[in-house]
């Protein structure tokens, strides 16, 4: 949903999604078979902490086939977006969205047999992200966020995975 919303495309068929429809862990695996669909690019999977919970196993995946994807990892420590929704329409009764925050995944990543960095600054992760972006294997960058400071629904009853459609 972040991708979605903030980065600027500049080639149609170059965005991979769920479609938003709850298809939290998708990010991972699809990023790699994205990586070996088009060898010729860089794929890079924007996911949250809880998103990587479900489907972590793939990095040895992407490390054994040494598939070069680069995970950015926005680690709020919660399943962002559900707490999101508790916050909104749930009158801040938060339940089940708090992770562990004590969790390296880096470190993790590094231990799969996928280099890690973690960073809490706008410049340490340009400075990752070109590391990288130069790396010819999977990569990792970790980035420590404020849990309910950053939001991917921008106002209340806006809802970005909900469509209406005639039956036709």
């Amino acid at each position: 949903m972040w991708a979605a919303q903030f980065y600027k495309f500049k080639e149609p068929r170059t965005f991979v999604t769920s479609g938003g429809l709850g298809a939290m862990g998708f990010g991972l695996p699809a990023s790699i078979g994205a990586q070996v669909g088009r060898p010729d690019k860089r794929v890079v999977n924007v996911a949250g902490d809880g998103s990587l919970r479900m489907n972590i196993h793939a990095l040895e995946t992407a490390a054994f086939y040494n598939i070069p994807v680069i995970i950015v990892l926005l680690n709020n420590q919660s399943l962002g977006m559900v707490r999101q929704w508790q916050h909104l329409f749930n009158e801040k009764r938060y339940s089940q969205t708090d992770l562990n925050p004590h969790l390296n995944f880096a470190k993790i990543a590094t231990d799969f047999g996928v280099e890690g960095i973690r960073v809490t600054t706008k410049e340490d992760f340009e400075k990752a992200f070109r590391k990288g972006y130069g790396e010819k294997r999977p990569f990792m960058i970790e980035c420590i966020i404020d849990c309910g400071r950053y939001y991917c629904i921008k106002k209340k009853g806006f809802m970005p995975f909900l469509f209406i459609s005639k039956a036709g």
